[in-house]
């Protein structure tokens, strides 16, 4: 009987942590919480656990916008949206923007765009072992965006995305020649590195038996 107890105990500790690991596979971080604002030089997101700080190269400044009832802004992204213009950096050395993760994550995607009409952009990210874009490159990825360069002010966007497992930070920039880092960012998900199912087990074993214990003593203090 006591074995048959600590085997379904150990069975419904394994299945609550695969249903957290499963609940916080995929997170996307959309501004939506954060304040509209500018001259920012740090903002910290958290979602299901996780946080994402971001910065800027050379402490450049970078701000939050809200777009709420522009005309042909994506549906989306909402209204608001990570807005590097205050620092734009024209015709100089462009300052990428820096995501540090509280933990490992695997695979990144983020949605960039800007308003037509508009020059040709190179979309680039980054993905880095080590925190602030440091220690390997795990990946790195880059695309173009096209925009009309005449005709009616339309919202154009794409995704860029990075693969890797243990990813500590992101880097990333979008723009021309002429204006490197003049795009909008949004929607930047991530994938929660799974635990192995050797690990899993055992913290569901250790769950388990400690349920087990203030079980039996929930009932010795009852007897006494």
């Amino acid at each position: 009987m006591l074995v048959q107890r600590i085997c379904f105990v150990v069975a419904a500790g394994v299945a609550l942590l695969g249903m957290s690991v499963s609940a916080r596979a995929g997170v996307v971080y959309d501004f939506e919480g954060a304040s509209e604002a500018t001259g920012l030089t740090s903002l910290s997101m958290t979602e299901s656990g996780i946080t994402l700080t971001l910065s800027r190269e050379s402490g450049d400044k970078f701000g939050i916008s809200d777009k709420s009832g522009i005309f042909n802004f994506p549906a989306s992204w909402d209204s608001r949206t990570l807005d590097p213009f205050e620092d734009m950096d024209v015709n100089q050395e462009p300052t990428w923007l820096i995501g540090n993760f509280s933990v490992g994550v695997s695979n990144v995607r983020i949605e960039m765009g800007d308003f037509a009409p508009s020059d040709s952009d190179t979309l680039r990210l980054e993905a880095w072992s080590g925190l602030g874009a440091t220690g390997s490159m795990l990946d790195s990825s880059s695309t173009t965006l096209s925009a009309p360069t005449s005709g009616p002010a339309e919202f154009n966007f794409t995704s860029v995305f990075v693969a890797g497992t243990a990813i500590r930070s992101i880097r990333f920039i979008g723009g021309s020649t002429a204006y490197p880092n003049s795009l909008y960012y949004d929607n930047i998900a991530v994938n929660v590195v799974p635990l192995p199912p050797a690990a899993l087990l055992g913290l569901g074993l250790l769950g388990g038996l400690g349920l087990l214990g203030a079980a039996r003593r929930r009932r010795a203090s009852i007897r006494a």
